[in-house]
């Protein structure tokens, strides 16, 4: 049973997700508060359509710096993923997995959050 505490967090959390005055508002809270709630070293929203939408600890996301593009590419792997999941090297490509420990902590989840009709996209969670 989910503590008090984490039950009211994820109220609150949702109650200011329905408040945002806007899609950046919406994107920061997704990638940066939601640290509240599970803890992770990064957050990356990210969409089929446009490759990184913001990314925690970041105010600009820089979608032609190597980590925007490799973070990019991991995702069209994942946007087959209905579901959340875990994700493992062996989801990714050769090259994807060589590249891993440059640029993700050892552990990453993948949860969807698009509709099919827009495209994919998701946010991408890690820590070590």
């Amino acid at each position: 049973m989910p503590d008090t505490a984490q039950l009211a967090l994820l109220v609150d959390l949702t109650r200011r997700a329905r408040l945002a005055d806007s899609a950046t508002a919406l994107q920061f809270l997704l990638v940066n508060e939601s640290y509240r709630l599970v803890s992770y070293q990064l957050g990356c929203l990210w969409s089929e359509r446009q490759g990184v939408i913001a990314q925690s600890g970041v105010s600009t996301v820089d979608r032609t710096a190597p980590f925007s593009q490799w973070i990019a590419g991991v995702c069209k792997t994942l946007a087959v993923q209905a579901e959340p999941v875990v994700i493992t090297p062996e989801m990714l490509s050769a090259s994807q997995q060589s590249e891993w420990s440059d640029w993700l902590p050892a552990h990453a989840i993948s949860i969807p959050v698009g509709v099919k009709a827009t495209g994919a996209a998701g946010v991408v969670l890690a820590r070590e």
